[in-house]
C-alpha cells in the first residue's frame, strides 16, 4: 500500500481529541470491524498491551510499530502538547495500518481492545497464550491455507519452475549488467 494515500479501510480508523482525564491522556479512537463501527477512549498503555497480546497470540505477523513507551515522555513530560500530538499521530497510524489485517481486526484480541466489556486492560488480560496447535489452526484459517494446495506433485512442478527461473536469472543477469553499463556510457 502506498503510504501517501490511505486506503478505504484505513480511512475508517481514527485516533483524535487527546484529553487529560484523571492525570492520564486518553484519545478518542474509532474504527470499523465485522460488527460495524466502534469507538471509545483509549490510553497509550492499552495500545501497548494490545500489541503485546497480538504478538503473543499471532506469532510471525508483522504488526505496525507503536511510538516508544517512555523515551519522549522523559524528555518532554507526558502532558507536553507536542508530545501528545505526536503520540496521537503514531497511535492513529497504528490503527490505520492494522486495517490491512482484517483477520486481526475481527480477532478476540482486537475485539478486547475495540469492544471491551468493561476495562480494556482487564479484557486483554483475560486472553491467555494459545496452545501451538491452536495458533497453527488460527493461522491456517486467517491466511486461507488449504491442505489440498500442498499436493506433492504440484509442489514438485513449482520447485522445477522456480529452479528454471533461477537458472534463467543467473544467465540473464550478466547481460543486463552489460546493457546497463552501455546505456550509462551513452547518457
Amino acid at each position: 500500500a502506498n503510504d501517501l494515500v490511505e486506503t478505504t479501510d484505513e480511512q475508517k480508523f481514527t485516533c483524535s481529541h487527546p484529553q487529560d482525564r484523571g492525570g492520564h491522556i486518553v484519545y478518542k479512537c474509532k474504527g470499523y470491524d465485522a460488527q460495524g463501527v466502534w469507538e471509545g477512549d483509549r490510553r497509550y498503555n492499552e495500545f501497548w498491551k494490545l500489541r503485546e497480546k497480538l504478538e503473543l497470540r499471532w506469532p510471525g505477523i508483522p504488526f505496525p510499530l507503536l511510538p516508544p513507551k517512555n523515551a519522549m515522555k522523559k524528555a518532554l513530560g507526558n502532558k507536553d502538547l507536542k508530545f501528545i500530538n505526536e503520540r496521537r499521530f503514531y497511535l492513529e497510524r497504528f490503527l490505520k495500518k492494522m486495517a490491512g489485517f482484517g483477520f486481526i481486526i475481527d480477532s478476540p484480541e482486537f475485539m478486547a481492545f475495540s469492544r471491551p466489556n468493561g476495562d480494556v486492560n482487564r479484557a486483554l488480560d483475560t486472553l491467555s497464550k494459545p496452545l501451538i496447535p491452536d495458533v497453527v489452526e488460527r493461522m491456517r484459517v486467517a491466511l486461507k491455507i488449504e491442505d489440498h494446495m500442498y499436493n506433492p506433485l504440484q509442489k514438485d512442478k513449482l520447485d522445477l519452475t522456480c529452479k528454471q527461473f533461477q537458472h534463467f536469472a543467473k544467465q540473464i543477469l550478466p547481460i543486463l549488467q552489460e546493457m546497463q553499463k552501455t546505456i550509462s556510457y551513452y547518457m
